[in-house]
């Protein structure tokens, strides 16, 4: 009887985890160094762009370096664009701030979700300040 092993490699599905992600390695090195550079004493930052076709494993890296954001402290968040959000500056960065407020808040930044902060929070309407 043979042990046949799933491929766990997807092209539809991103890989979310490390121990299924294979390669890219002098990308991730090279990823690593600018988080540290980050984190330093003097801290310094950079912006960096992931480029490639479709299934190309973008999004799959992407993740990885969440990892390696979460495993040095840093709070790594993901934000979906759409055609609304990119052509609204407004639009744009409220998804930011909400996104990183929300992964925040899940994290137990702010008191937790049970703290004021985030209770006032949610009773604030942030689409009133579009019209």
């Amino acid at each position: 009887m043979s042990m046949h092993q799933s491929n766990p490699y997807d092209f539809i599905a991103p890989v979310k985890d490390p121990k299924h992600f294979a390669g890219r390695n002098e990308e991730l090195k090279e990823i690593e160094y600018y988080i540290d550079e980050a984190r330093g004493p003097k801290p310094i930052f950079f912006n960096l762009a992931l480029i490639g076709g479709r299934g190309s494993g973008k999004t799959s890296l992407l993740n990885m370096i969440g990892h390696i954001a979460s495993e040095k402290g840093l709070l790594a968040v993901k934000l979906s664009l759409n055609n609304e959000v990119v052509e609204s500056d407004v639009l744009f960065f409220k998804d930011v701030f909400d996104t990183i407020l929300t992964k925040g808040i899940e994290r137990g930044m702010f008191g937790g979700p049970t703290d004021k902060i985030q209770r006032a929070l949610r009773k604030v309407n942030l689409n009133q300040s579009l019209h």
